[in-house]
């Protein structure tokens, strides 16, 4: 019998963000018969298990571990300095004994925040090959040379979302651009639903933009909604249903968001959830008002299932929506041409439809998760055969 080759994939966050779902969609693809997946996890790790364990791997609970924050959609401030303090050590060392535990024949890191985890397995098991996902662009500067440094030394291939996200690494290895990808067996225009509407008991003839991230300052939630408050008021057919409220925060940010929610009916905060094709399939328009680029997995969901996006013209974005075909792109600090982008979707059928055609057939090109699975899959290959 055919040894199976093991790969360690160690996840640096919670279950219900993009890079969860990626990481989950890469596996479910994965040659069962030929690869053996163990993915460690920390954080959210009941939620994690299950995620991960529904695809076919292996979990294991990897204690303490942590990643460094210095990415853009990480900035730093007192809370995420006591996190990078406090894991450093506890990840640096605890992930030699899951390497020991595990016996991989590869790892894959699925981020660049995991730098210091990359620089132990380097040191203690120079001959395992490390893949290591880019999934946000770094900072410039201080915090995000941790990241660069460590990374350049300890990794032998980085896979980028994006190549704005390759850029920021300023790396002399191998950079591979594979877009995030979607499984177009769960993501596509054939999913019916209207459970928004149901739970809102919104009328047919009602109209929902859709934001689907964290609510925080980098993803712009409350930028959009009080920009747009103004529209809403007068379009009390159109609703903004922002999903992505974390219960444990107690943030600022959240109170002024959930103020304009007590004072205007067709604004809805919902908490992150887990059906996010029914969640799409029930929405007319998908809206990313990211105020600092990085990669938008809501983008190319809403786009394999036809729901054209209006998002921020940033990089991230810019490289996954083609102006006035796929998508609308919008200055993210005046939010300017947003109500007449939405006129011209929500009002016009024909151009909703041209938009919505459009969209699922970028989203086949450039986001097939057969295609780029594969694709990751040879570097694999090339590494295992160096």
């Amino acid at each position: 019998m055919k040894k199976m080759i093991r790969i360690m994939y160690v996840h640096h966050g919670r279950s219900s963000g993009g890079a969860a779902r990626s990481l989950a969609f890469l596996i479910d693809k994965l040659d069962k018969e030929k690869y053996d997946p163990y993915v460690i996890c920390h954080l959210d790790f009941e939620k994690n298990r299950q995620l991960f364990s529904s695809v076919g791997a292996h979990v294991i609970h990897g204690k303490y571990l942590g990643g460094w924050h210095g990415s853009t959609v990480a900035p730093i401030n007192k809370s995420t300095l006591k996190f990078n303090v406090v894991h450093l050590l506890p990840t640096y060392f605890g992930i030699k004994s899951l390497v020991r535990k595990i016996h991989p024949d590869i790892i894959h890191l699925n981020s660049t925040c995991l730098c210091f985890a990359a620089r132990s397995i380097r040191n203690s098991f120079p001959t395992i090959p490390i893949v290591c996902h880019v999934r946000e662009p770094l900072l410039d500067g201080f915090w995000g040379d941790i990241l660069r440094k460590n990374c350049e030394v300890a990794v032998d291939r980085f896979i980028a979302i994006e190549q704005f996200d390759a850029d920021s690494l300023h790396t002399s290895k191998k950079v591979d651009i594979i877009y995030n990808f979607v499984d177009f067996d769960i993501y596509n225009d054939q999913v019916k639903s209207d459970c928004l509407r149901k739970e809102l008991n919104l009328d047919n003839n009602h109209k929902i933009l859709l934001y689907l991230a964290r609510v925080c300052p980098s993803n712009g939630a409350l930028e959009l909604a009080t920009a747009i408050i103004p529209f809403l008021q007068q379009r009390k057919d159109i609703h903004l249903c922002i999903v992505g409220v974390q219960p444990e925060d107690h943030s600022n940010y959240l109170h002024k968001l959930q103020l304009l929610n007590t004072q205007n009916s067709n604004l809805h905060l919902i908490c992150f959830r887990n059906d996010v094709p029914q969640l799409i399939a029930s929405s007319d328009l998908m809206v990313v008002p990211f105020q600092t680029p990085h990669f938008a997995r809501s983008i190319i969901e809403a786009a394999a299932m036809g729901v054209p996006t209006i998002a921020s013209d940033i990089e991230g974005p810019r490289e996954l929506i083609i102006h006035n075909e796929t998508g609308y792109l919008i200055d993210p600090a005046t939010f300017s041409g947003f109500e007449a982008y939405c006129k011209n979707l929500l009002d016009e059928a024909e151009n909703y439809n041209r938009i919505s055609e459009n969209a699922i057939k970028f989203a086949h090109k450039n986001f097939d998760a057969r295609i780029n699975s594969r694709r990751t899959m040879e570097i694999y290959q090339e590494l295992l055969d160096h």
